[in-house]
């Protein structure tokens, strides 16, 4: 299944897109834990899509490879750490990545290790309202 997103960003909404990669990551084994449907919260108009989970995805999914202009959570199986860092990095939108650790020491290796101009550790987003914020 190749797809060119660029041209399909112009010729559909973000919601119709959204809609391909999420069809895309499960034709290629991905299981929706969360979400994934187009939705209008209280009736708005407009392109929202669900707070989506996905597991089990293909590192040749067009989810991993494109950005999606949607709130999806995309879990990948990896056996070492040095694996998940290659996934991580093997990425052309790489504008930030999310670590869960108890270890300082891997908080510092993956960080540094990790292509991408932001890494948020043990929390949802790398910036919170105490801080200014400006990326790269």
């Amino acid at each position: 299944m190749e797809l060119r997103m660029a041209s399909l960003w112009y010729r559909y909404s973000s919601t119709s897109v959204n809609a391909v990669m999420l069809t895309d990551a499960k034709f290629r084994g991905a299981l929706v834990l969360l979400g994934g449907e187009p939705c209008h919260p209280g009736g708005l108009p407009g392109y929202f899509f669900q707070r989506t989970v996905l597991s089990n995805v293909s590192t040749d999914s067009l989810i991993t490879h494109e950005e999606a202009f949607a709130p999806v959570f995309a879990l990948y199986r990896f056996q070492t750490e040095e694996e998940a860092i290659e996934i991580a990095n093997d990425c052309d939108v790489r504008l930030g990545s999310y670590l869960m650790t108890e270890s300082v020491a891997r908080i510092w290796r993956v960080a540094e290790s990790l292509e991408v101009g932001m890494v948020a550790v043990n929390q949802e987003s790398a910036s919170v309202r105490e801080i200014p914020f400006g990326g790269e």
